[in-house]
This record gives structure tokens, sequence and C-alpha cells, in this order.
């Protein structure tokens, strides 16, 4: 029993259960209120009771529930429960949740905050009052503490800067480490960070590295492979998935898809690609040619047909008139068959038709002006067709 004056609230409860009524709804709840008081002669006094308890505990038809209300009457917090579970609300002056734990739409949830007044985050603290890890939460995005025992961050994730970021490690007693597992808790895959450096593995199902990124005794290596079961092997690929570049550890082999070895050069003229180029004398670049057995003739101009170059050489940057002219390899050229036919093999060099080649008939005068080979013939007319460039 408590003493106290007429303000004072009572702590001595009725007999019995007062009833009550909660949104329309004829309860029975033990009122905790000013209600009742005690006088100097320790007999429960009734007095005016005021708009709503303090606490209330009831029995409604939603089921039990603690309310536990300012003396003028706001919702502060309530403890409710039925048949489908329960639920913790908090709630701020304005009668808004800002602290909510329950179910929700059959999932169990913790929320916090809400406004922009109360905006959430959820501290995790050791058993000295410690934040070990911290979850905050603002308009602008929302982020993840880990906290070391000297209250530095060693994990975060986050916004940092408009961007999404996840960090690991920061100072010395804990470099970061990222672990990614399989379903029977063996790494897969490390991503490790140290004051020295850091790496990147792959690991087998028997923990064995096959693929390694990282330092290496001061220097950047990739490495792929390493046992009798997985082998090395990098492709670079384009958008549409098909190899272009590979790097086969099998055959000790570099893979080009394309066909020639090209180096470029300026080209005066606007040719088009399977032109014949010549040096042309006056400067360093290159232009079409436009006389028979030319010794100046220097390439085939690549990119026509199907065949586009594998290796370009002296590349600065493709300009206007900087153009890839092939050397050597497969290549579709400009033939006309207009000095003679043109047979599978036969040697070809330059014409008096600017831009293309013709068949080498003249072995005296063919010395040091053939550029290739063709691979296909050519009856009469002009046309495209595959040559083997093989400049002699």
């Amino acid at each position: 029993m408590a003493k106290g004056g007429e303000d004072q609230t009572s702590v001595i409860m009725p007999q019995g259960p007062k009833a009550s009524t909660f949104d329309g709804v004829q309860t029975a709840f033990v009122r905790v209120d000013s209600s009742y008081y005690v006088n100097p002669l320790s007999a429960a006094v009734p007095k005016a009771p005021v708009a709503a308890a303090a606490v209330e505990i009831g029995d409604d038809a939603a089921g039990g529930r603690l309310t536990i209300r300012t003396s003028d009457g706001p919702e502060r917090a309530s403890l409710r429960a039925n048949s489908s579970g329960a639920s913790l609300r908090l709630s701020d002056e304005a009668g808004r949740p800002f602290a909510y734990l329950g179910s929700a739409n059959g999932f169990a949830a913790l929320a916090l905050g809400g406004d922009d007044t109360l905006p959430g985050r959820l501290h995790v603290r050791d058993g000295k009052y410690q934040d070990r890890a911290t979850v905050s939460a603002t308009v602008d995005g929302a982020g993840v503490h880990l906290w070391d025992k000297s209250g530095k961050t060693f994990v975060y994730l986050g916004d940092a800067g408009g961007h999404a970021e996840l960090a690991l490690g920061g100072d010395d007693t804990l470099p970061g480490r990222l672990l990614v597992r399989d379903g029977k808790y063996q790494d897969r895959a490390r991503v490790a960070a140290t004051a020295d450096g850091g790496a990147v593995r792959l690991l087998d199902k028997y923990g064995k590295t096959f693929a390694y990124l990282g330092d290496a005794g001061g220097r950047a290596e990739l490495g792929l492979g390493g046992d009798n079961r997985l082998s090395g092997r990098i492709a670079l690929r384009d958008g549409a998935y098909q190899d272009q570049i590979v790097l086969d550890a099998d055959s000790g082999d570099i893979l080009l898809m394309n066909a020639d070895c090209a180096e470029l050069f300026d080209v005066t003229d606007d040719a088009e690609p399977g032109t014949v180029l010549v040096l042309d004398g006056e400067s360093d670049a290159l232009r079409p040619c436009t006389r028979s057995y030319d010794s100046c003739v220097a390439g085939v101009l690549s990119g026509a047909g199907g065949y586009r170059p594998g290796i370009v050489l002296d590349y600065h940057g493709q300009g206007e008139r900087r153009r890839p002219v092939a050397l050597m390899g497969k290549v579709f050229c400009k033939v006309e068959a207009e000095s003679g036919p043109v047979r599978p093999g036969s040697l070809l060099t330059t014409s008096e038709m600017p831009g293309y080649a013709m068949a080498a008939t003249d072995r005296e005068r063919a010395f040091g002006c053939v550029l290739g080979k063709a691979l296909r013939g050519l009856a009469s007319g002009t046309g495209m067709v595959p040559v083997l460039v093989a400049l002699q």
C-alpha cells in the first residue's frame, strides 16, 4: 500500500475487475490510474476517473492487451496477443508507431523508425554496453556497422557517397576476408586482404586453388589451373558470348578467331576494305594501286567480307585516315580477271585498275610485286576473292 495525497496515483487495486469499453467493445480491465487514492486511514476512496487509464490489461475481442498511456490519454506502448500471434508497438507523441515487433503478413518482423523525426537504428551491445553492431537508416540510405573492441568499424555495408559498399577490415588487427561457401560449409572462394596486398582464390571440392588473382612475390599475378583436373583457360568473348581470343594452357596456344595480321597506316584516299594499297612515295601514307606489277605494293585494306583482323599493330587510336592494312593472313581482296583468269593458287599482283589485284602471269616482272595467293578462282569480270596475303 502506498500513501499519497489527492493528486497521487494509488497502487491499491479495486477488489474486482472494473468494466470498461475500448474501441466500442465491452471488456474487463484492471485500471491503474488516479481513480483510487489512499487517505491517511489507508482506506481506498473513490475519485472521479480521468479520461484514460495509465495502464490497462484486458481481454477484448482481439485478445489480450497491455496498453501504457500518458496521463492525458495518448497511447505510448501496447503489447497485444491473440490466436494468430503477438505484437509490441511503441508510438511517438503524434500516435505514429516508430517501433514494431510482431507478425507482418505471415512473417516475424522487427521494424524501427518510420518518419523523419525518428529514423530506425538497431544496436547490438556486449555485456559492458559497448556497441558491437549497429543497423541504421535515414531518408538517404541505410548502413550496417560491425565494431571491434576499440570502437573501430571493421565491417560496413551500406551507402557510401551514392554507391552501395561492402567494406571488410580497416586496421592491422582485423584485416578483411570474405568467404563464399557451399552447402556443406566448405570454402569455394576467398577474398583476403593484408597490409601487403590482397588476393582472390577459387577452390575446388578438394580445397585446392585452381584460380588465383593477387600479389605474388611483389608482382600482380593471375593464375589459372594447377592440377591434372582443371587446366587454365582465358577466353575473351564478344557481346554474343562468342570466343574471340583464347589463351589455352593445355595446348600452350593463343587462339585468335579472326583472320589476318594487320598494321595501321594512313590511307590517302577513301578506300573501301579489300582495296590493294601501295606506298604513296611522297609520304608514309598508302594509296590504292594504279599500275600493274608495282613493287611498292604494301598490302590489302582489311575488313572486307567475313574476315576481320586478328592482330592490329601500331595501334595508337584509329583516326579517320588510319586504317588496318593486312600484311599477312587471309583477307578478301578486290580482284579483276579482265587481264586474265584467276585460278585457286594463282599469284596476285597489282593491276592498272585502281585498287584491284590481278593474276601475275609474267614471272620475271612479278618478282618483288606479289601481294599473295588466290584461295578461290575468278574466271571473268571483277569480284571479291579470298586471298592469302604474303608479300614477296
